[in-house]
């Protein structure tokens, strides 16, 4: 509520300055008002980052899940935007009656279901930039996560067609749903939600990956994606030094239990890592699946017997504060994901603390790792290859300092703020000189 009315005292009368001076009023529309999901998350930071400049930030969402951004000058709940709602009747002139009332410069999407929503934000004389920030799967991935069961191949490529309705009908594709079955509709939905893509100015990714598979599916936006590294805008715990000669290495897992996110994999990597180094893995984070989460206490109990020198236990679902002292402290992150995560925020964060990163190498994973240089690559689901990184960093304190250190420069050079905004600041400029010379 204070930052509320800081806001309207910052906006009253007052130009936007700095690099938003070409935009002072932006909308955020998104399914969910709230602080809990990464896109909500992302709408937080944007906001405080853009209230020193006096730039207007406001929020039309679907549903409220928990607080509001703080710094917001208006916020506008439609309830058709949490889902695929009727658009043809109140919600579309709601949503037509808040933009005219805001009158912004940009319009910045983030979740929608519906591809009504776009048609109807991309009208004929709209005198605003249209922008479209695509976080996760959604627009290219029936399934939304873009992975397959089994060992060979667990990450997916494919572009979007009938052959993903062929492969989730009979298993092959994971869901991120609980619903057990896709149809024509479903297909049918999400290609049309794709398409609505070609209406924006321009699509805003935040690795190159997310950029190719947009354009795997539609190669004639591939001028209109923009890479923007996301912002790590929150404070860090410091490191802790390690006194030489202490007992264990510590290695960390963070995020969901549930099968996507490979915890069983770094298990046995670990049960069967050929070294004499004492290892404390704590894993962190919420039980998502509570059958896989008993099929991970089982593959524990084997990898302890097998490996002596392995203690595991489970610190349970952590905040964002001691998530961060928990990296301080880590000599290892290990991320051995299954599916192509487009964010990796565990592996950004990680880097962030100075901790040393072995990771699946899929999804946007490159965008802050190089192999060798700032953390090591493995290839999904093959213990083999993540038990011998383990056993290299194992085994080099020194190598683990070095890759740790080098990871911490990359995301302080590339993952701030600063550079965040400069970037979307260029791109909004960019789409109205576009708009310009189109009119």
């Amino acid at each position: 509520m204070m930052a509320r009315a800081l806001s309207a005292v910052l906006f009253r009368n007052r130009p936007a300055t700095g690099l938003f001076q070409h935009a002072q009023r932006i909308v955020h529309v998104t399914d969910t008002g709230g602080l809990n999901g990464a896109a909500e998350q992302y709408i937080d930071s944007v906001t405080k980052s853009l209230l020193p400049m006096t730039v207007e930030s406001h929020l039309i969402y679907g549903h409220r899940d928990g607080a509001l951004p703080d710094g917001l000058c208006s916020h506008h709940q439609i309830a058709s935007l949490a889902d695929s709602g009727r658009w043809d009747g109140p919600a579309g002139g709601e949503l037509a009656d808040a933009l005219e009332k805001i009158d912004p410069q940009v319009v910045y999407v983030h979740r929608v279901h519906d591809p009504e929503v776009i048609r109807r934000l991309d009208t004929p004389d709209r005198r605003y930039v249209l922008l479209w920030y695509v976080h996760d799967h959604t627009l290219t991935c029936l399934t939304g996560l873009r992975a397959w069961e089994g060992a060979r191949k667990p990450v997916c490529d494919q572009a979007l067609s009938e052959d993903c309705l062929w492969h989730a009908r009979n298993g092959r594709c994971r869901g991120s749903r609980d619903e057990s079955g896709y149809g024509v509709e479903d297909l049918a939905h999400k290609v049309r939600l794709l398409q609505a893509a070609r209406r924006v100015d321009a699509l805003v990714v935040v690795s190159e990956f997310m950029r190719d598979s947009i354009a795997r599916n539609l190669p004639d936006v591939r001028g209109r994606i923009h890479v923007l590294p996301r912002q790590l805008p929150y404070s860090l715990a410091s490191r802790q030094t390690r006194e030489s000669g202490e007992d264990a290495v510590n290695v960390v897992f963070s995020g969901d239990i549930r099968h996507e996110q490979g915890l069983h994999v770094a298990i046995e990597a670990l049960g069967h890592t050929q070294s004499d180094e004492n290892i404390v893995f704590t894993i962190a984070g919420a039980i998502r699946d509570t059958g896989y989460w008993w099929k991970c206490l089982q593959t524990a109990r084997e990898a302890e017997l097998h490996n002596p020198f392995l203690e595991i236990h489970h610190a349970g679902s952590l905040g964002r504060q001691d998530l961060g002292k928990l990296y301080s402290d880590a000599d290892l992150v290990v991320v051995p994901s299954l599916w192509p995560n487009p964010l990796c925020e565990v592996t950004t964060e990680a880097l962030r603390h100075g901790a040393a990163v072995v990771a699946s190498d899929a999804g946007g994973v490159r965008c802050c790792i190089e192999h060798g240089e700032t953390g090591l690559l493995v290839p999904p689901n093959d213990r083999q290859s993540l038990s011998e990184a383990l056993e290299l960093l194992l085994s080099s304190p020194d190598y683990r300092r070095r890759l740790g250190e080098a990871g911490r420069r990359l995301v302080a050079r590339r993952f701030t703020v600063r550079q965040h905004l400069q970037g979307l600041a260029a791109l909004i400029s960019d789409c109205q000189s576009l708009r310009r010379a189109w009119a």
